[in-house]
């Protein structure tokens, strides 16, 4: 594909969610829109916010906390809309409960994993149109 052509897969989806707190036994639902795709300086801003998570000695986190942190930055980078619920739980960081970080985090991490199947599905439907396009031998001896 030319540097101006662009995928025409949408870069944004609506996922709702409803789970149970493991700990509180809060019923959390609601309706998220998650951006698919992150520019370079989204990507750096998504690590900054990991890294600050961390703190200052990262390298002697637990893996929880390891973890969490590149969960919550990655739900930062990439949540649009959310529930009040979460906005008030400062993007689910004051949550007590794991359950609807979890159920957050797996729809995004499968909403990524279809909008790069439908990129690949495009890219490789571009590459056949190209093949069908291209000159056949017997039109390269017609010529």
């Amino acid at each position: 594909m030319a540097a101006t052509d662009a995928v025409t897969v949408p870069r944004e989806k609506k996922v709702s969610i409803s789970c149970r707190g493991e700990t509180t036994a809060t019923n959390y639902s609601g309706l998220f829109r998650f951006k698919l795709v992150l520019s370079h300086k989204e990507q750096l801003l998504r690590d900054e916010v990991r890294r600050r998570l961390l703190g200052a000695d990262a390298a002697s986190a637990s893996v929880r906390a390891a973890d969490q942190a590149l969960i919550f930055s990655e739900l930062q980078a990439h949540v649009l809309e959310a529930p009040k619920w979460w906005s008030i739980a400062d993007a689910g960081l004051e949550l007590e409960d794991d359950a609807p970080v979890r159920v957050v985090y797996e729809e995004l991490q499968k909403a990524k994993a279809e909008f790069q199947a439908a990129v690949r599905a495009q890219i490789d439907g571009d590459k056949e149109a190209i093949k069908e396009l291209a000159p056949k031998p017997a039109d390269a001896v017609a010529k």
